[in-house]
């Protein structure tokens, strides 16, 4: 990875934070762009936008359903965290976790996951009412922060 960036000459490369947003972004994201910087030329990246919000609103339901698979040892969906696990770290591994057309692979085994979270999530106590603000208040705080980033870096 060095090895081609430092052929592209790349000046704005910074190997450990790109891992960190890159594995972060694999593992509890990607993060949506809602809309175009005021001088960028139109992308489809707010319609493209939607989609993404979803599954950021899903993300914790998806890891309390792979904890509950594992934990309820349901063989059946082992295959699909295998899968999308390990889609994760090969393209956070990459730094292409960012990126919607090499993680749309994983996304349809997210959903399905998240949906069995989701069974087990309704089935809980009040503790898991804390889950659900904290979940909201996760997916609303990073589409703020990285839209106000996204924005505030193009007018430097």
């Amino acid at each position: 990875m060095d090895a081609v960036i430092a052929d592209t000459s790349n000046a704005a490369y910074s190997g450990g934070f790109n891992y960190f947003v890159s594995f972060f972004g694999a593992f509890l994201g990607p993060f949506p762009t809602l809309f175009n910087p005021p001088d960028a030329p139109p992308t489809p990246m707010g319609f493209l936008g939607a989609g993404l919000s979803y599954k950021l609103f899903l993300i914790l339901p998806f890891w309390f359903g792979v904890f509950m698979a594992v934990k309820k040892w349901m063989i059946e969906l082992f295959p699909l965290i295998a899968f999308v696990l390990l889609e994760m770290i090969a393209t956070a591994y990459v730094c292409a976790s960012l990126e919607l057309r090499k993680v749309i692979l994983h996304v349809p085994f997210m959903y399905i996951l998240s949906s069995f979270g989701l069974y087990y999530w309704s089935k809980t106590t009040h503790s898991m009412r804390l889950y659900s603000w904290l979940n909201f208040a996760y997916a609303v705080g990073v589409l703020i922060l990285w839209n106000v980033i996204r924005v505030k870096t193009s007018y430097d």
